[in-house]
């Protein structure tokens, strides 16, 4: 048989971050885990995460015994200190699991640089939409609207976006906003054009994790893109200094603001 390989020197070696901090239950993803001072002579296939539930955490998986859900390393950069690992599925529950990474075939865990690495395991039922302020705008987009729903989060970088139409994908970076009134959860984005290029009404949704399949809302409301409002005439064209003068605006492009809160 071929000689083993020398032990690594794994003194220097620590885990610093994971990303994205969060993925949906039961949909096949990966995690991305950052350290420092990897050995140059680690091997793919000595690599190994272990998921263990967090301490107080109620939800968590592993197996009957309470063992970690253990996976093996898709793949590795040593020279980066960079590990992708796939999430678990089989044996897994929502709720919040810390994440150890293994060098040596599960022999032993890194040491944290600073605090231990957790993932979030978000049931993706509880992603909705619940509106969408304003309702509207024009065709060529850059309209900044707050979504409001359930189950958003913020799971790093790329990660919240807003989705336009049926399909899985990040059409406009989120950022999470103060809960609103009665405690609903806001992000807000500002919108790209009209998927079709002209006017049309499109759904809003909200992704956590950039439109990775499970990770998009299911519900959805409605953002009408309208042609920009043309202005031909105003009567009266003057009045009082004090206020209080009604006029009538003429022009095209009105009817899709009838009704509308945003229209000034």
């Amino acid at each position: 048989p071929p000689p083993s390989p020398p032990p690594l020197d794994l003194a220097a070696a620590l885990l610093v971050s994971a990303s994205p901090t969060g993925v949906p239950l039961g949909s096949p993803s990966s995690v991305t885990l950052a350290g420092a001072g990897f050995p140059a002579a680690l091997r793919a296939d000595a690599v190994r995460c272990a998921f263990a539930p967090a301490a107080g955490d109620g939800g968590g998986g592993g197996d009957a015994s309470g063992t970690p859900l253990e996976t093996a390393a898709e793949s590795v950069d040593a020279a980066a200190s960079v590990v992708v690992c796939p999430v678990p599925t089989a044996g897994a529950a929502a709720g919040s699991y810390r994440v150890d990474l293994s060098l040596d075939r599960g022999a032993s865990a890194l040491p944290a640089f600073f605090d231990a690495v957790f993932l979030e395991l978000y049931d993706p039922a509880g992603l909705g939409v619940a509106g969408v302020d304003p309702p509207g705008g024009p065709v060529a987009g850059g309209t900044r609207v707050t979504v409001t729903g359930s189950g958003f989060a913020d799971y790093g970088p790329g990660q919240l976006c807003c989705s336009l139409g049926d399909g899985a994908a990040c059409d406009a970076a989120g950022e999470l906003l103060t809960p609103g009134a009665g405690g609903a959860l806001r992000v807000a984005c500002t919108l790209p054009a009209a998927p079709s290029g002209g006017p049309e009404t499109a759904a809003v949704r909200v992704t956590v994790n950039g439109g990775l399949g499970g990770s998009v809302s299911a519900s959805s409301a409605p953002f009408v893109y309208y042609e920009h409002p043309v202005v031909s005439r105003l009567s009266p064209g003057q009045g009082d200094a004090a206020g209080g003068t009604l006029v009538t605006i003429a022009g095209s492009g009105f009817a899709a603001l009838a009704g509308a809160d945003a229209a000034r």
